[in-house]
């Protein structure tokens, strides 16, 4: 029998056509067709999905650049779970190690350009460091957002109310 399905048209004995037909059945099982081949669906839409309820669930809390909710979402999501998991514990902890980094420089230098740039240098060479590269564009995203709005101030005012 020849193989009309790309299997290089050579004879098929009946060993090899249950092979085939048990790969082909374990492929199609738990929508595998999906994510078999370059292009894996399931994923995108996961990233579809979650950074738009990212956007929707900062716009209800009425946080400003809520679309950067969504863009760290879409970056954060892996092929696993657990990938996703790793990722986003490294990220929180390059976050803090931001957040720390940007409030000494910007209160201490001012929210210049020339101060992000510092930001950069020291912020980039810890997170390499400490092994924590997966935060660095997000967290200097995010470190903009201070430096546009120039609100250390009234940042620490709303903590220390709250």
């Amino acid at each position: 029998m020849t193989s009309k399905l790309g299997l290089n048209n050579h004879r098929m004995t009946t060993d090899d056509q249950v092979s085939w037909y048990r790969r082909e059945v374990e492929e199609l099982k738990g929508f595998k067709y999906l994510t078999s081949g370059k292009i894996n669906f399931i994923k995108i839409l996961k990233i579809a999905a979650g950074s738009s309820a990212a956007i929707l669930i900062a716009d209800l809390l009425g946080l400003n650049y809520s679309a950067s909710a969504g863009i760290i979402t879409l970056l954060s999501i892996q092929d696993t779970k657990k990938e996703t998991l790793l990722v986003a514990g490294k990220r929180l902890l390059a976050f803090i190690l931001a957040l720390l980094t940007a409030y000494v420089l910007f209160t201490s230098l001012g929210f210049y350009t020339v101060t992000f740039g510092i930001f950069l240098l020291v912020f980039i060479s810890l997170s390499y460091l400490l092994k924590l590269q997966e935060g660095i564009a997000m967290c200097s995203v995010l470190v903009t957002h201070f430096l546009i709005e120039k609100i250390w101030s009234r940042y620490l005012s709303l903590m220390k109310v709250s």
